[in-house]
């Protein structure tokens, strides 16, 4: 594997990605299936179905989760 280190996730700019494939957000994981979240969070408050095939998002107080391929791809707060 290539070495790491926060310096150059911070110079790549991936902190956020990496965090989210690793670390998670609010127990949501890069990769997760919708099944996954809906275990975690519970039920959407609703859904947003995307332009393509696959791709939506679920929407709930705190956080919107969005798939790509049917997996976690984002999760952002709600401001």
């Amino acid at each position: 594997g290539v070495p790491r280190s926060d310096r150059a996730a911070a110079e790549l700019g991936v902190e956020d990605t990496v965090g989210l494939w690793e670390e998670g957000i609010m127990g949501v994981k890069g990769g997760m299936s919708a099944g996954e979240v809906k275990a975690v969070l519970g039920e959407p408050q609703s859904e947003d179905v995307l332009q393509y095939v696959g791709s939506f998002r679920y929407n709930y107080p705190q956080v919107s989760v969005t798939f790509l391929n049917y997996e976690v791809a984002f999760v952002h707060p709600v401001p």
